[in-house]
């Protein structure tokens, strides 16, 4: 069972760029905290490659198949523990970098599309 704390979807520090939507759950136990971030499906393989580092710590995330995203199958859910006296605060640090390394795999995806129609 868990606690559902809060959901987020803001600004970040870049005016262009808002964060993906992220939701803040509390364990059952009380000490762990879950974050599941909403991405597209198509690109999860890109953003769980490597792990996000941040406040000096490395959070691999993965596909959550216990929570659907929705009826739509073109988004997914990677999910993240942790323990922290800030979860929010971790949450939305993690939210960032994701949302920048979203953009990095978009940015790819479409480049190595038009290179492959150039070829063609």
């Amino acid at each position: 069972m868990f606690v559902f704390i809060m959901v987020r979807g803001l600004r970040s520090s870049s005016p262009s760029s808002v964060l993906i939507p992220y939701y803040i759950l509390e364990l059952p136990n009380g000490h762990k905290t879950k974050v599941l971030f909403l991405v597209p499906t198509a690109l999860v393989p890109r953003l769980t490659i490597h792990p996000i580092l941040c406040r000096g710590s490395a959070f691999s995330l993965i596909v959550d198949e216990n929570n659907e995203s929705s009826d739509d199958a073109d988004t997914s859910f990677l999910a993240v523990d942790f323990e922290s006296p800030y979860p929010e605060d971790l949450a939305r640090e993690i939210a960032i970098r994701l949302t920048r390394r979203l953009d990095d795999a978009q940015c790819d995806r479409e480049a190595s599309q038009q290179n492959f129609l150039t070829m063609v």
